[in-house]
């Protein structure tokens, strides 16, 4: 990845991280973890990872809110970073934990079933 793009992705998530804890007051956003961004290689699109605690519907209204408030995060990111362009952001789950507890569930098992043979 280009020194360029990683700089961007982290100044991003350190701006809309302090812009969804601080300035959104939408009460069905409540506690969440942006995990990561990924922006385009033209700098025009930002995809940002959010994590929630709570089953698949909390999580889904918690994007749905975060989606919601886009615009007003890419207004508040016009004026507290010096970009060319600022991306057009796109809230997205992260399902990086889901995906690591079945793993991990999947290789209980395994070792479950080799033990007792």
């Amino acid at each position: 990845m280009a020194y360029r793009i990683q700089k961007v992705n982290s100044l991003l998530l350190k701006e809309i991280n302090k812009i969804v804890c601080h300035k959104l007051g939408d009460a069905r956003i409540g506690f969440v973890t942006l995990t990561g961004v990924s922006v385009s290689k033209d700098l025009r699109n930002a995809k940002v990872f959010v994590s929630s605690c709570g089953d698949k519907e909390r999580d889904q209204t918690v994007l749905d809110a975060l989606n919601h408030a886009r615009r007003y995060v890419q207004y508040s990111l016009a004026s507290a970073v010096f970009l060319k362009y600022i991306p057009e952001v796109k809230f997205f789950l992260d399902d990086t934990q889901i995906k690591a507890e079945r793993i991990e569930e999947l290789l209980e098992e395994w070792h479950k079933s080799d033990d007792s043979k």
